[in-house]
This record gives C-alpha cells, sequence and structure tokens, in this order.
C-alpha cells in the first residue's frame, strides 16, 4: 500500500541530506508511470527544498569575489560621495558666487550626485551581504546593471551638462566594477543551475489548481 502525501512529508521532514538524496531517487522510481499529480508535485516539492538545502552547502559561491570587492569599493565611495554631496549643497551657495555653472545651479548638481553616491552605498551593501548567498544571484545581476546605467547616465550628465570632463575616468572606474559585479552574479547563477536536482514532469492531460 503506497503511503499517503502527509506521511511521506512527515517521513522526508525528518531526514538529513543524505537521506532526502535517497529518499528523492526511490520515490522517482516508484512513481515511473503513476498518472497522480498530487505525488508529482510532492516530489517537486522536495526536489525544491533539497536543492535549497544542498546548493548553498556544496558550492562555495564561485561569483563571490566578483561581487565582494567592487561592494567594499562602492561601500567607501558611495560614502564618500555622500559627504561631499551635503557639503557640496551646504557650500552651493558660495560655489555659485565663484565658480558658477553655466547649465544649473551647484545645489542641483550636488543633490544629483548625492542621489547617486545614496544608490551606489545601497547596491554595495547588499552586494557584500548577498555575495555568497547563490540564490540572491538574480538580485545581485539586477543591481550591478542598474548601477551601470547610472554610471552611464552620470557620464553624460558630468560633460554634456557640467562640462567636468575630469570625472569621466572616475565613472568608467565604476562603471568597470559594475561589469565586475554582473560576472560574479552570473557565475554565482551557473553554480546554482549546475547543483540544482531537476524537477519532475507532470503526468499529461493532469489537471493543476
Amino acid at each position: 500500500m503506497t503511503p499517503s502525501v502527509e506521511q511521506m512529508r512527515a517521513q522526508f521532514n525528518m531526514m538529513d541530506t543524505v537521506q532526502k538524496s535517497y529518499f528523492i531517487n526511490n520515490l522517482k522510481q516508484h512513481m515511473y508511470g503513476v498518472n497522480d499529480p498530487e505525488y508529482v508535485r510532492f516530489l517537486n516539492e522536495c526536489i525544491a527544498r533539497y536543492n535549497a538545502e544542498t546548493v548553498v552547502r556544496t558550492n562555495p559561491a564561485p561569483g563571490r569575489l566578483f561581487i565582494m570587492v567592487p561592494g567594499i569599493v562602492m561601500i567607501v565611495g558611495g560614502g564618500m560621495g555622500i559627504i561631499f554631496g551635503l557639503i557640496g549643497i551646504i557650500m552651493s551657495n558660495f560655489w555659485d558666487m565663484m565658480i558658477p555653472l553655466s547649465t544649473i545651479p551647484w545645489s542641483l548638481y550636488y543633490a544629483i550626485t548625492l542621489l547617486e553616491s545614496g544608490w551606489i552605498l545601497l547596491a554595495g551593501i547588499l552586494g557584500v551581504r548577498y555575495c555568497k548567498t547563490l540564490e540572491k544571484a538574480e538580485l545581485i545581476k539586477g543591481i550591478a546593471i542598474a548601477s551601470a546605467c547610472v554610471r552611464l547616465l552620470m557620464i553624460i550628465f558630468a560633460v554634456a551638462v557640467i562640462g567636468n570632463a575630469w570625472m569621466i575616468p572616475l565613472t568608467i572606474f565604476g562603471f568597470a566594477y559594475s561589469v565586475l559585479y554582473i560576472v560574479g552574479a552570473i557565475k554565482n547563477k551557473n553554480a546554482r543551475q549546475s547543483q540544482e536536482l531537476p524537477l519532475a514532469q507532470m503526468p499529461p492531460n493532469s489537471w493543476n489548481p
């Protein structure tokens, strides 16, 4: 007599990782040809839980350094940018009198710089926090792409609007470590996918609520 799903789930909850692996393999063999969506969903539940428990433990996040090192640089650079941005806003009236800009006031320039620095600081903190977490690879990739876009916009802003060509090397440097971020996120994502067990297929013509 085949045990119920609830009985097997209770049994699965009490197993260690090795036992869960054997349990999943045995369940696949016994379910071969079984046309029952409930058991297939339970098998996929077991596989998903097994993946979540084993992937991080067995793979040391190969992209972690590609994320951690730029993340530390971003934390330092973002923090310094916030400090200089606040000082710049306080002294904006002085700069408007001494070195006026032809396009926008200094206060707006420093406000934009402050927003950029705040984003860079947040991106750096999240990168350092999740650089070893394979499940967050997609989040890190999105942050990296957003950071690269912010850097490109700052290049355009610095040159076309303000005319500060000296900012280009710094901004290109920031764009470069955003690319490293993306590389690290892709490495972590690939590592997670390579360790995961594939899910079972639902039987044909089955109802899946």
